[in-house]
């Protein structure tokens, strides 16, 4: 019983780390280094055997990505497109001052995605809702 309590108090913590969650959540592999993907909620989405998921994407998990401890993970901002796409840019900050820019794709029916991207591929706007934090 003990055994059960201290894995149940683990994943509670697991839960409790902040990161960047989506349905279906593939994260590039160069991202792999800087942190971990745990799942969050089980399985949704088409599950027919008989569907070719054309339209769409299986089901899956809810997965979050959650950074090492020790850095610190800032998000930028993000829009929402018209056919309902949202894209939300963080910058992941290491205790040595290196930044990776991240860009998380989250469309309705197709698994969410998060890469990293350079910094010229931040959009000004995002970098800039910084400067009113900064200023305060």
């Amino acid at each position: 019983m003990e055994k059960l309590l201290q894995d149940v108090k683990r994943a509670l913590e697991l839960l409790k780390r902040d990161g960047i969650e989506g349905w279906g959540l593939n994260v590039h592999h160069d991202l792999e280094e800087y942190g971990d993907i745990i799942e969050t909620a089980p399985a949704e989405g088409c599950t027919s055997e008989t569907c070719a998921h054309n339209s769409h994407d299986p089901a899956a998990p809810t997965r979050r990505w959650v950074p090492h401890e020790g850095t610190t993970l800032v998000h930028l901002g993000g829009e929402t497109l018209g056919d309902e796409t949202r894209i939300d840019y963080f910058a992941l900050l290491s205790p040595g001052g290196d930044v990776v820019y991240l860009k998380l794709v989250d469309h309705p029916y197709y698994w969410s995605t998060l890469d990293s991207v350079d910094a010229s591929r931040v959009p000004v706007w995002a970098l800039a809702s910084l400067a009113d934090t900064e200023e305060a």
